[in-house]
């Protein structure tokens, strides 16, 4: 096997990262993708009171095990098969449930911080980053705040105040500017999906600097 194609997808909380490349693996077929979520690097809070969890910034990348990630991301660049646990955000731990990433030829590594951070840009082949409307991001993470992360609307709300905007302007929105692909939207997909495709077929790779929907 040669060493897989690996794209970065980043963009603000609630821009459709995680819909984007599970959309594209629907298109390229499973045996064709791997996804690696950021969401399962976040730092496991077990060692420290319940209450105190909630207090802890997870849009900073503190919060994130960079370092694992990267070492991830470089085994399986090396077709090495690695293994990572769930992360329950109703508790701020990780769980026991293991998680097997293979080596396949296409890995997406999603998650607001991975243009950013720079342990993890180096490793990309291709970066993209979602450009969604504020506005939108914002209904679609209180909802799953709500729906999935057992928050109510005034802890959803407190917590964007708090940390989501002002990390969004320090980490995630100078992120763009290491973007050879910019979306309007998570539905914005034909020319990453052009891209992947090339890869897979050995057409080579993205010319930097190329934008769709760049605003």
């Amino acid at each position: 096997m040669n060493a897989p194609y690996c794209a970065g997808i980043s963009g603000g909380t609630g821009s459709g990262k995680t819909t984007l490349a599970r959309h594209v693996r629907d298109m390229l077929g499973p045996d064709a993708v791997t996804i690696i979520e950021s969401d399962c690097y976040y730092r496991d809070l077990s060692h420290i009171p319940e209450q105190e969890r909630r207090m802890v910034n997870f849009d900073h990348p503190d919060a994130l095990d960079v370092g694992l990630l990267a070492s991830h991301l470089r085994e399986l660049r090396a077709c090495r098969p690695v293994r990572t646990h769930a992360y329950d955000f109703t508790t701020h731990c990780r769980t026991c449930a293991a998680v097997e990433l293979l080596p396949r030829p296409i890995i997406l590594v999603e998650g607001i911080l991975v243009l950013s951070c720079p342990e993890i840009a180096p490793l990309l082949d291709l970066k993209v980053y979602i450009d969604e409307q504020p506005a939108v991001r914002r209904e679609r993470r209180m909802l799953r705040d709500c729906r999935e992360r057992g928050r109510t609307p005034e802890m959803s709300a407190l917590q964007y105040e708090r940390d989501v905007l002002p990390m969004h302007a320090r980490y995630v929105e100078p992120g763009k500017k290491n973007a050879d692909i910019i979306l309007a939207g998570s539905a914005d997909t034909d020319r990453l999906l052009g891209v992947l495709r090339a890869a897979l077929a050995g057409q080579g790779s993205v010319a930097g600097g190329t934008r769709s929907g760049a605003r």
